[in-house]
């Protein structure tokens, strides 16, 4: 059975956006600044990781960046 939803929550959550340092700090943010930043330094400084083998990497990232993404809209009642 489903919980019902905290309407307190989720107007809190609404009118009170979290901080510009907080979002920057989130782990999705990180892992998607890292796979971005992991594809320059492999093209910019020619690190010779092949081309595929990277494209599997940001796969994964992006896997769990919308698993994550999907768990956090769960947990916020959306």
């Amino acid at each position: 059975m489903e919980e019902p939803l905290n309407v307190a929550v989720l107007e809190q959550a609404s009118t009170n956006p979290r901080p510009w340092m907080q979002r920057l700090k989130s782990r999705k943010f990180l892992m998607s600044l890292a796979s971005a930043l992991f594809i320059v330094l492999n093209e910019g400084l020619d690190l010779g990781i092949p081309s595929d083998v990277y494209g599997w990497i940001v796969g994964v990232v992006i896997a769990w960046i919308l698993g994550e993404s999907y768990i956090d809209g769960k947990a916020a009642g959306k």
